[in-house]
């Protein structure tokens, strides 16, 4: 059952969302986004109103931003994309995302002003921690993981080898033999 905040709803101090790896919506939005099922996993997350005016950037109540702050960590396991050895993965740290609602505009050519490059958009009155969660996941989340990342630690500490590609036969013949590949190398007669 996803989490929903109400934004009409939020009192002046705002919302605060406390969830562990026992809670079925944290449980998904985490293992959605690491792919993988999440061995460790807590967050404390407080929803809060920012009005902001565009042209003054002083506070007002038209076109309200809102701030999802807190903190955010989750442990899995995973190989290594090198060595395939297996990982102990943990990412944790603050969160610090701002959305406004609506929809992006329909047209190809969008303006963005430069503190429009960091909002999220959400549809209707109520905003969902879990894609929140998703993508603040996604945000941290490395393009590979291997041995030596900081966040990375080896399940078995016996095994101290260094982090290497497998050796490997080669695998099959991929050069194309067609009926016709005796003619890649023939010349015209003169």
């Amino acid at each position: 059952m996803p989490v929903k905040v109400v934004v009409d709803a939020l009192p002046p101090e705002g919302r605060t969302v406390r969830a562990t790896l026992e809670d079925a919506w944290l449980f998904e939005a985490a293992r959605r986004s690491i792919e993988a099922k999440p061995r460790a996993l807590s967050c404390d997350l407080k929803v809060s109103k920012q009005p902001v005016d565009r042209d003054s950037g002083r506070p007002q109540d038209r076109d309200p931003r809102f701030l999802v702050g807190g903190s955010l960590s989750v442990t899995w396991k995973q190989a290594c994309h090198r060595c395939v050895r297996s990982l102990r993965m943990t990412m944790e740290g603050p969160v610090a995302l701002t959305y406004v609602r609506g929809t992006l505009p329909d047209s190809d050519e969008v303006e963005l002003e430069a503190g429009d490059l960091d909002l999220g958009w959400f549809d209707g009155g109520s905003l969902d921690l879990a894609d929140v969660v998703s993508e603040q996941l996604a945000l941290w989340l490395p393009d590979r993981v291997v041995c030596g990342d900081a966040r990375a630690e080896r399940t078995d500490t016996a095994d101290d080898g260094a982090c290497a590609l497998h050796q490997h036969d080669g695998g099959p013949d991929l050069s194309r033999q067609t009926p016709f590949s005796g003619l890649a190398n023939w010349k015209p007669p003169q």
